[in-house]
C-alpha cells in the first residue's frame, strides 16, 4: 500500500509538471490557463484521489519558475517511460483531455502548444500500438 501511494504521489508531482509544461510553452502563463487546470482536473473522475496534489504540483513549479517547458516535458516523458503500467488508456484519455483544455483556455491553440499536444498524443501512441 506504501509503494502505490509513493506511486501516485510521483505520478501526481509528474501530472502537474507536465500541465505546467503545456501551459507555459508559449513562454507565458496566464491566470485562465491556471483556472481551467484547476477545474478540468477537479471536474475529471480519473484524477479524482490525487487532484489537490496535481494541482499543487502546477502551482509550484508556477511560483518557482525554474522550470522551462521544454524541460518539464522531458522529465515527464522520462517517468512515463520508466512508469508505462501507470499509463491506462483511460488515464491516457484523461491526460490529453485536460491537456487539450489547458491550451485552448488562452486566446485558443497556439503552434507551440499544437506541436506539444502532438508530441505527447505520438508518446502515448507508442504503447497502443507499438
Amino acid at each position: 500500500m506504501e509503494n502505490k501511494t509513493v506511486n501516485n504521489n510521483k505520478l501526481s508531482q509528474n501530472l502537474g509538471k507536465l500541465f505546467y509544461a503545456i501551459a507555459t510553452v508559449d513562454g507565458t502563463l496566464s491566470e485562465i490557463e491556471t483556472e481551467t487546470l484547476k477545474q478540468k482536473v477537479s471536474d475529471n473522475w480519473v484524477f479524482s484521489e490525487s487532484n489537490e496534489d496535481i494541482i499543487d504540483a502546477f502551482i509550484w513549479f508556477s511560483k518557482n519558475k525554474e522550470y522551462e517547458s521544454e524541460e518539464c516535458y522531458n522529465s515527464f516523458i522520462k517517468y512515463k517511460q520508466a512508469n508505462e503500467r501507470l499509463f491506462t488508456k483511460t488515464l491516457k484519455e484523461a491526460i490529453i483531455a485536460v491537456a487539450i483544455n489547458i491550451a485552448s483556455s488562452f486566446s485558443k491553440t497556439n503552434k507551440a502548444e499544437l506541436m506539444l499536444l502532438a508530441k505527447l498524443e505520438i508518446e502515448f501512441e507508442k504503447e497502443i500500438n507499438p
